[in-house]
């Protein structure tokens, strides 16, 4: 009850005076319902959730806000999807050693995954215009000379920009959406 508390008064809120935490064997069930779970108590009554709550693709389609919310994740999803694995395939034809390429790609993922800790919005919509901003340094490059150790590293910016995004999206969209629709 004191982490409840201190939960509550974290978030500005306070927990009713008559609310314990209890183990069901403390509180007088019958002999059958008595299990090792946990049950919430209020003035000495165990609190029973017979409302639980369902849902469904329906229920995302009937609010706007959802609505929205899912037709914008498909869609930033798939052109993610295309542009990783565009980059991922593209690697070929960088005309540059190819066993370099992937093990810096490799790198570069690795070092995105441990960015992905610190933000989610934000972070997501920087690292995608960030992506955009070297595949398009990318297409103007030529591929002769210097400039195609210019555009191995471009490429490796790439990569790494949207492996950032690509990992955000799977823990940002499942955040926009209501618990019992989550999934």
């Amino acid at each position: 009850m004191k982490i409840m508390s201190t939960i509550a008064s974290t978030n500005e809120k306070h927990l009713p005076s008559g609310v314990l935490l209890s183990l069901d064997e403390e509180v007088e069930v019958e002999a059958e319902e008595k299990t090792e779970a946990l049950t919430w108590t209020y003035k000495n009554k165990p609190l029973e959730n017979n409302d639980a709550v369902g849902g469904s693709i329906i229920d995302v389609l009937r609010s706007p806000v959802t609505r929205i919310s899912l037709i914008l994740m498909v869609v930033i999803n798939f052109f993610c999807d295309v542009v990783y694995y565009g980059l991922s395939i593209n690697m070929v034809n960088l005309d540059t050693n190819l066993y370099m390429n992937v093990a810096l790609n490799m790198v570069a993922e690795i070092s995105a995954y441990e960015l992905t800790a610190f933000g989610r919005k934000p972070l997501a919509i920087g690292t995608m215009c960030f992506s955009g901003l070297f595949c398009l340094l990318d297409s103007l490059l030529r591929n002769v000379g210097v400039w195609k150790l210019i555009r191995m590293v471009c490429g490796i910016l790439e990569i790494f920009g949207m492996v950032v995004t690509y990992n955000l999206l799977f823990i940002y969209t499942a955040e926009l959406f209501p618990t019992v629709v989550r999934n």
